[in-house]
């Protein structure tokens, strides 16, 4: 007679192997069934088995054994088919393991969370003829159940969530793996686009419509936070504020839960968008490189007739090729600058500019270099000699006025710095015994000194015409 283990000693077993339940949870999933084959059961736990000692192998192979299983309370019941034997495992079990990995998360359907509403209104009937008498064994019965669906509820719920949550994740993983192999990525595309489909219908939305506080149903059913805060209202009427609450606090977990549920919802409803619209780019693209393809294979042969692509009715056919001959291409610009008068005007009189200021008498410059840290006075000698520089200097209509006198100071003035020229800007913005005027617009340039860049407003300088006095 084999010597079993108990049900505590076996739990803990399967507990540290638990890639075995896993696997088998998965496949149950995958295949729709709430049983597992015992020959699948014995085949993954002889796979994990394979790296272990013999103790330890007898051990864990007692442990999954059918008649152990049973005798433990983990398996419920043990189904006879036609092709072997099959084991129906507690719920309190796969519950347990799929609390321990969030990929095995079960989403919610439709189907059952109607179902939950449901008995939530059934319930909630069958308070507003109770008694709330504390010795009532109806009222207190009722009670726990009441509690014990809001509690299943939101636990169901927050496992759903951290299912989806994932979601993200695992598209982008399967969108990196599709991309992998380029040969098979249309018909992964295709598969994978159907499977998020499914999900988004059957789980996301469901879901995110049940917590929807606004929501309405079409039989006139109240959803889930009227139906709440009806049975809170029955206790509260009743002076069960305790109990009312605990159902406050309910309704406020379950009002948290929409927010992450609609995030979810945003993102897979984004990827269906992109996904589906590159299908049907790449659907497009497909299809014309095909015919061109055609086309170009027309040219392989030997007949001097069909040297080039004949392309009028791919052309006609396709909007592509009159589109792009409508479209307005830049123009290149002609340098024709021996045409244009005004441009050798502009070169002239720049080059008499710079002659004059040349020939200008230049009074002895300060010598030594311009630094924020140096001493008063020799800032207030150096601007006095910018100001009597600027004095003598002519100036011209000029669309950047800033850029002229950087230039300028650039190729004149020894230890010139930003400070020199601020200094002159601001002399310049107060002059006012010239015949120019200095008109700020909204036009953006930049100088480089010293290799620091310098972004300004560009100053236009603008000749005044005379009035005659009469």
């Amino acid at each position: 007679m084999k010597k079993h283990f108990s049900t505590l000693d076996t739990l803990r077993i399967i507990l540290s192997y638990p890639d075995i339940m896993y696997q088998c949870i998965e496949r149950m999933d995958r295949v729709s069934d709430k049983l597992i084959d015992e020959s699948v059961l014995a085949s993954t736990v002889r796979q994990h088995a394979a790296h272990l000692d013999s103790t330890e192998q007898q051990r864990l192979f007692r442990a999954f054994d059918t008649e152990n299983l049973f005798n433990a309370n983990i398996v419920s019941d043990i189904d006879k088919r036609e092709n072997g034997r099959y084991l129906l495992f507690q719920d309190a079990i796969l519950t347990l393991f799929r609390l321990c990995e969030a990929s095995l998360y079960r989403e919610v359907t439709d189907a059952k969370l109607r179902s939950r509403i449901v008995s939530l209104w059934d319930a909630r009937d069958r308070l507003m003829g109770t008694s709330f008498v504390e010795n009532d064994p109806d009222y207190i019965e009722l009670t726990e159940e009441i509690m014990e669906q809001l509690g299943s509820l939101l636990a169901m719920l927050r496992n759903n969530i951290l299912a989806m949550q994932r979601i993200g994740e695992k598209l982008e993983n399967l969108t990196a793996d599709a991309s992998k192999s380029p040969e098979d990525f249309p018909q992964y595309r295709q598969a994978m686009f159907e499977k998020t489909i499914h999900l988004f219908d059957r789980h996301i939305k469901p879901t995110l419509t049940f917590l929807d506080p606004s929501i309405r149903f079409t039989d006139g059913g109240s959803n889930l936070f009227d139906t709440i805060n009806q049975i809170r209202d029955e206790y509260t009427t009743n002076y069960k504020h305790i109990i009312a609450d605990h159902i406050l606090r309910y309704s406020m977990s379950f009002a948290n839960i929409f927010q992450p549920i609609q995030k979810v919802e945003r993102q897979v409803d984004h990827f269906l968008r992109k996904t589906r619209v590159g299908m049907l780019q790449s659907n497009a693209m497909e299809f014309s490189f095909q015919k061109l393809k055609k086309l170009h294979k027309d040219t392989q042969t030997s007949s001097l007739k069909h040297l080039f692509m004949d392309s009028r009715n791919f052309s006609q056919y396709s909007s592509f090729v009159p589109g792009l001959k409508q479209h307005t291409r830049p123009q290149v610009y002609q340098f024709d600058f021996g045409d244009s008068i005004s441009y050798y005007e502009n070169i002239f009189s720049e080059i008499q500019l710079r002659l004059s200021q040349l020939e200008v008498a230049q009074p002895t410059t300060v010598q030594g270099n311009s630094h924020k840290d140096d001493l008063a006075g020799k800032r207030l000698e150096r601007s006095e000699f910018l100001y009597k520089w600027l004095e003598v200097q002519p100036f011209r209509t000029t669309n950047d006025l800033i850029a002229t006198l950087h230039y300028r100071l650039y190729d004149w003035l020894d230890g010139y710095c930003f400070t020199d020229l601020l200094t002159t800007v601001v002399r310049l913005n107060h002059k006012t015994d010239w015949d120019y005027q200095l008109a700020t617009t909204n036009r953006f340039s930049y100088i480089v000194i010293d290799d620091n860049a310098f972004v300004y407003r560009r100053r236009r300088l603008i000749k005044m015409e005379k009035r005659n006095e009469q």
